[in-house]
């Protein structure tokens, strides 16, 4: 009886072993779903690789033209020359595709609905000109002097909601008629260099000042000119 007692006493301790092990192996078994939940995010990857194609859809050699979203055009970059044609067809098909283009002379302007807008920016431009004593009398062209044209310029200003906030009209004179060394020697334009910007706007910050932005209208018009130009009369 004790021997048998003892038997039965050590297999009752080793069940009791066994049963607090017991344990430890089920929340193991439980946390292995974690690794099923790893599994379940794999599918990720192939949403990665079908999302490659959409950004190698533009060959690096290629370049989109200023239609693509209508016309869905790539130009091929080793195959375009870059000059005076090329040039002309980017602004040729700017100008086409645009549905509300700008005028490009005074009678175009008439038979617009916005005629009244443009007639004040027309006048706007004839008051400045004629404040700041641009244009002389009206007199005969010398034999030897050939007068330059003239161009009107008719622009829209526009916010950053695309809403029309202004109507600009300029006077200019078609300059590059005049030829060099006999209607004029050099050119010269007042504009400020970029270098000496980014150094007043250093200086700026570096001291602490302030900085405001000031527009002269008809900045050009303020110059003097050493010689005569004749330009024929604007309608």
């Amino acid at each position: 009886m004790t021997d048998q007692f003892k038997i039965d006493k050590s297999i009752a301790l080793e069940e009791a072993q066994i049963m607090q092990k017991a344990p430890e192996e089920v929340h193991i078994e439980q946390e292995a779903p974690e690794e099923a939940h790893i599994e379940q995010e794999t599918p990720k990857d192939p949403h990665i690789e079908r999302e490659a194609p959409e950004e190698a859809q533009v060959p690096e050699n290629c370049e989109i033209s200023v239609s693509y979203v209508q016309t869905g055009e790539k130009w091929d970059r080793n195959n375009i020359v870059i000059n005076n044609i090329f040039a002309f067809q980017v602004a040729f098909d700017i100008i086409r595709n645009d549905e509300d283009p700008e005028p490009r002379n005074v009678e175009e302007c008439r038979h617009r609905n916005d005629w009244p807008k443009w007639k004040e920016a027309i006048q706007a431009e004839l008051n400045s000109l004629t404040k700041r004593e641009v244009f002389g009398p009206v007199v005969q062209t010398p034999e030897d002097v050939k007068p330059v044209g003239y161009k009107w310029v008719f622009v829209r200003k526009r916010n950053e909601n695309n809403d029309i906030i202004r109507y600009k009209a300029r006077l200019v004179a078609q300059g590059f008629s005049q030829r060099p060394g006999i209607d004029y020697e050099e050119t010269y334009s007042p504009v400020m260099d970029a270098i000496t910007f980014r150094f007043l706007i250093s200086l700026a910050v570096s001291e602490g000042l302030d900085m405001c932005l000031m527009d002269v209208i008809t900045t050009y018009l303020y110059g003097s000119m050493d010689n005569d130009i004749y330009m024929k009369i604007p309608e």
